[in-house]
């Protein structure tokens, strides 16, 4: 009985010992560096119109149908800022005004801080700053309110269709 207790340890002693071994593997995990964005909702359109009172400027004009969404990452500490800038110069009898209204919706992280309005006759602005490794989420109404404001200065010449291009970059924080 001694001997087939003594059997029975060593089986147990060797099978545990084999459950034991073990072959540890490495992971490597290459993280790259993401900046991308899109505008959702298309391009605004705003109407310069006649004013209420004869004599008076054409009142000014405000649309804020788009949203800017973005996912970004940083190293360490750093962070970025979203820029707009307008590809030609607005004409001489209106100014274009942009607000990137603070971040919102589904995604994660720090998505910045809303710069206020800008004028867009001054190029390359920061309209968000402070963004982290973030993303804003994709659904409709993510992202930062884009706001456009046109203030007439004298009257525009009549021209039935005038196009500005702003375009928005994601670039490191100065």
């Amino acid at each position: 009985m001694l001997v087939s207790v003594l059997g029975m340890l060593l089986l147990v002693a060797t099978a545990f010992a084999a459950s034991t071994d073990n072959d540890p593997q490495t992971n490597d995990i290459v993280i790259e560096e993401i900046a991308t964005l899109g505008i959702e909702d298309g391009s605004p359109q705003m109407t310069v119109t006649t004013p209420a009172t004869p004599g008076d400027l054409p009142p000014q004009q405000t649309v804020s149908a788009t949203y800017l969404q973005y996912t970004t990452n940083v190293e360490g500490t750093k962070t970025r800022a979203l820029k707009a800038a307008l590809a030609s110069d607005t004409a001489t009898e209106y100014s274009l005004f942009l607000t990137a209204g603070a971040p919102n919706g589904s995604g994660t992280g720090t998505k910045g801080t809303s710069a206020g309005e800008l004028d867009m006759s001054t190029s390359n602005d920061d309209a968000l700053t402070g963004i982290e490794s973030c993303n804003t989420g994709a659904v409709s109404g993510d992202g930062s309110e884009i706001t456009y404001r046109l203030e007439c200065t004298a009257v525009p010449k009549y021209d039935a269709d005038v196009t500005h291009t702003i375009t928005f970059t994601l670039d490191d924080d100065a």
